[in-house]
């Protein structure tokens, strides 16, 4: 992740996001996280002559906007939420006729964090397996863990259920768990299955929990 702030708003079918409104609409201003300015100077320069300003390391009493060393998630109290009308918008279908429906926004179980090493960086795991329609990103590594043992032995199994079908028996036969992902029940039920990783994951990355 490049820029931070000025390019962190989000707009899906059920709600707009802001993800840093006080850096993003009162300040202006955007933390830059990168060694390789050529990957990012046709973006910074575009905010510049609107107006933006760019800093590596935010002065003090400006780096609660960034919230450094906070998890962070989409719905957390520090993100601008401003939900849309659903009148006449479908819910979504199942994603087969094995899967439940998909009545949640999959961009809401995504969580990450800013953190200060010898420079700032952007913390997450990237959430990907064969038993997820979607790739989400989660701040807390062991909780990425513990989802990624969870679904190893179900990937055996979607595997095999459509090694021998074709696509339409494939769309029928596969079962996505993306449902797993949002539910914060069972969230805790895999953190606590292996809880010991709770406490090695403090210590190493303390400053996630402020």
């Amino acid at each position: 992740m490049d820029v931070i702030a000025a390019v962190m708003n989000v707009i899906t079918f059920k709600a707009a996001y802001c993800l840093y409104p006080r850096a993003t609409f009162e300040e202006r201003t955007s933390l830059l996280m990168t060694n390789d300015n050529s990957r990012v100077t046709t973006a910074v320069a575009k905010y510049c002559l609107r107006g933006w300003t760019f800093t590596r390391d935010p002065i003090p009493h400006k780096s609660h906007y960034y919230h450094i060393g906070k998890m962070r998630n989409i719905n957390d109290s520090m993100t601008w939420k401003i939900p849309l009308c659903q009148e006449g918008v479908q819910t979504r279908a199942a994603l087969s006729s094995t899967s439940p429906p998909f009545t949640w926004d999959p961009i809401e179980p995504n969580s990450w964090a800013i953190l200060q090493r010898d420079s700032f960086i952007m913390h997450y795991n990237i959430q990907r397996t064969y038993s997820l329609r979607y790739c989400y990103t989660t701040a807390i590594t062991a909780l990425y863990e513990c989802i990624k043992e969870h679904f190893d032995g179900q990937n055996l199994v979607e595997l095999c259920k459509v090694q021998s079908v074709d696509e339409v028996q494939w769309n029928i036969a596969y079962t996505w768990f993306d449902i797993a992902i949002t539910t914060s029940k069972i969230h805790l039920t895999l953190l606590q299955q292996v809880g010991w990783r709770i406490s090695q994951h403090f210590i190493q990355h303390a400053q996630l929990y402020g």
